[in-house]
């Protein structure tokens, strides 16, 4: 788990795993921290999860936002599409919002 971004969705602003030691948010940070500790605990010992992984390639273009997937090389039919979202807060200096579609290859390329 990457806890930085873990904590930046609870608002808490820092990098773990440093944010446990700080001085305004360290006691909310290891609150939390420990409670997703117990969670995972939990999970594990209750075994909610059946996780099983699959992996694979296939040929993908971005068009827009999203991510199209292909049966093959030509292009001639589609698999999936992953619908991705664009960053959605203002950034300094006119950096851009990206997408994971933005790392992709266009379609039309």
């Amino acid at each position: 788990i990457d806890w930085t971004p873990f904590f930046q969705t609870w608002e808490l602003k820092g990098r773990y795993p440093r944010i446990l030691d700080d001085e305004a948010q360290g006691p909310a940070a290891r609150q939390l921290f420990d409670d997703a500790q117990a969670m995972l605990a939990k999970i594990i010992a209750e075994k909610w999860f059946a996780p099983k992984g699959v992996i694979g390639f296939w040929p993908a273009n971005a068009v827009g936002d999203d991510i199209r997937l292909f049966t093959d090389d030509a292009r001639s039919q589609e698999l999936a599409t992953f619908f991705t979202l664009r960053q959605q807060l203002t950034k300094r200096d006119g950096k851009a919002n990206v997408a994971l579609s933005d790392f992709v290859a266009p379609l039309d390329s």
